[in-house]
This record gives C-alpha cells, structure tokens and sequence, in this order.
C-alpha cells in the first residue's frame, strides 16, 4: 500500500514538473496601426474628484472595442 501511494506521489511530481514548466505563449500581442486615436482624460476639479466620487478612476485602462456590434 505505501509503495502504491509513493508510485503515486512520484508520478505526480514528475508530470507536473514535466508539463508545467513549458513556455507559455503571450496573451497580447503588439499591432502595428489599428486607427484608433482615443485619449481618456480625466480633469479632477474641486467638485469633482476622487475624495468625492470614489469612482473616478475606475475604467481608466479599459481598451475600446466592440467586438459583437451591440
């Protein structure tokens, strides 16, 4: 029974070790020209800022794209 759970065990670390360090491919990938010129802003004033509205950051790095034209 040991020698079962050791086989086992053994077996284990040597599949993770051996799949689990493979080179993973990036997910993003640099585009050349994509034509879109957008620039997001943000002007704090006195009534408007983030002591205020606690939200004023929040989608600062969203990207724009619609992929499913809704």
């Amino acid at each position: 029974m040991l020698v079962d759970c050791r086989k086992i065990v053994i077996s284990s670390i040597s599949l993770v070790l051996l799949f689990g360090c493979t080179r993973e491919r990036p997910l993003f990938t640099l585009m050349e020209q994509t034509g879109i010129t957008f620039e997001n802003k943000i002007v704090e004033q006195d009534a408007f800022n983030v002591l205020e509205y606690e939200y004023f950051y929040n989608g600062g790095g969203v990207a724009a794209g619609d992929l499913n034209n809704d």
